[in-house]
């Protein structure tokens, strides 16, 4: 699984961020968090949202039987 932090527009961010969402730098001219998107890597299911641990659950509960193995 991948999850990505999101700028409110839906580009990626790649900023450090605080545990907020917020730039560490406000100089970077980056707009913070707005969600994230989650993608598995074996099929094509995703889910975007926050928090972090709801999109986590989401994918672990997702019905993709390539990863279903490995979970169990």
């Amino acid at each position: 699984m991948l999850i990505q932090s999101r700028h409110p527009d839906k580009t990626a961010c790649s900023h450090r961020l605080t545990s907020s969402g917020k730039p560490r730098d406000p100089e970077s001219g980056c707009a913070g968090r707005g969600d994230y998107l989650a993608r598995c890597t074996t099929c094509t299911w995703s889910s975007t949202g926050s928090p972090r641990t709801s999109l986590e659950y989401a994918w672990s509960t997702h019905a993709c039987a390539d990863h279903q193995e490995t979970l169990s």
